[in-house]
């Protein structure tokens, strides 16, 4: 189960159990302001750890994480959640810079290939001009097995790309994409839900967190 810590007036730092869009979570409510609130944070924290509770969904832009993980708690990390739509990402990025897909050579960079590059590479296949593969282990292998199966011109890897995709390992540009690491960058591509309410649509740690347990369908959300 999810914790969710959430900010109001009426909050008693008691943790109650509340389902959010079908998803149950144990929630607790802090009194914001005051010279107490970090108090009241902390007592919220430590009735969520006891709970068993180890992923917390807060408010955005919440910058109060080093009382949380005095209790082991930490951040629902929207990475895993990158990683799948990342094709869905990259068309996105593209359509942001003004570059249609069938002109685009799309690098995706890292140390290893692992299954979520692997995937990405061959759905983008079919999607864009060119794709090329940068990675010392397994990404000769992951090349020739694109040429094989798509029989489309996989690139060495280069200056003349049209977005770059690191798996790991690298700082992304601003117009990169960096899909790893606590702070990931979608250069600009914001997720989005529409079935949820006006301040939730973009909460990307709320959208892994539905999408994790099936309660955000593959059309449920979109990248813009």
């Amino acid at each position: 189960m999810f914790g969710r810590l959430v900010f109001g007036e009426e909050g008693r730092g008691q943790a109650e159990r509340r389902e959010l869009y079908g998803l149950p979570v144990l929630q607790v409510q802090v009194r914001p302001g005051g010279w107490l609130e970090k108090r009241r944070l902390g007592g919220g924290a430590k009735r969520l750890a006891r709970a068993g509770i180890r992923r917390v969904l807060v408010p955005q832009d919440f910058a109060q994480w080093p009382i949380l993980e005095r209790w082991d708690l930490r951040p629902v990390d929207p990475v895993p959640f990158f990683r799948f739509y990342a094709p869905r990402i990259i068309l996105a990025a593209l359509k942001r810079q003004g570059i249609a897909p069938n002109m685009a050579t799309v690098a995706l960079r890292g140390q290893r290939v692992d299954r979520d590059m692997a995937r990405c590479a061959q759905l983008l296949c079919p999607l864009v001009r060119q794709v090329a593969v940068s990675a010392p282990q397994g990404g000769e292998e992951l090349s020739r097995w694109l040429r094989r199966e798509y029989g489309l011109p996989v690139q060495p890897d280069g200056a003349q790309v049209s977005l770059a995709v690191y798996f790991d390992g690298e700082e992304a540009g601003e117009r990169d994409l960096l899909l790893w690491g606590p702070d990931p960058c979608l250069a600009g591509v914001t997720p989005r839900a529409e079935g949820l309410e006006q301040g939730d649509r973009e909460d990307a740690a709320l959208l892994t967190a539905l999408w994790e347990t099936g309660k955000l369908g593959p059309d449920g959300v979109e990248f813009t």
